[in-house]
């Protein structure tokens, strides 16, 4: 009840919309694979966790909850570990995009 009133709609929570999710920035999916297949040791690893980090940032800048943060970062990881696939088996395949 709401002010002597009936609720008779339940209430639902707000959805959160992100506009640019990390995963689909295509552009820096692939130059974070580029520079990881790059790095190696330390330095990957370095890379990774400054990477994110601020993309951790970003989403918590635009007020994401915490539950839709670790979800964009996930898929922001498979996203670069796809590209980094893909990478590598380009690199692999001889005589061009012809299979």
């Amino acid at each position: 009840m709401v002010d002597g009133r009936m609720d008779l709609l339940p209430r639902r929570p707000q959805c959160q919309v992100i506009a640019f999710p990390p995963a689909r920035r295509v552009d820096r999916v692939r130059r974070v694979a580029e520079n990881l297949l790059r790095k190696h040791g330390r330095a990957a690893d370095v890379y990774w966790k400054q990477t994110v980090t601020r993309t951790r940032n970003e989403l918590n800048s635009i007020g994401a909850p915490a539950s839709a943060v670790e979800f964009e970062l996930r898929a922001f990881f498979d996203a670069i570990q796809a590209e980094m696939i893909r990478q590598t088996c380009d690199e692999r395949r001889p005589g061009g995009d012809a299979a």
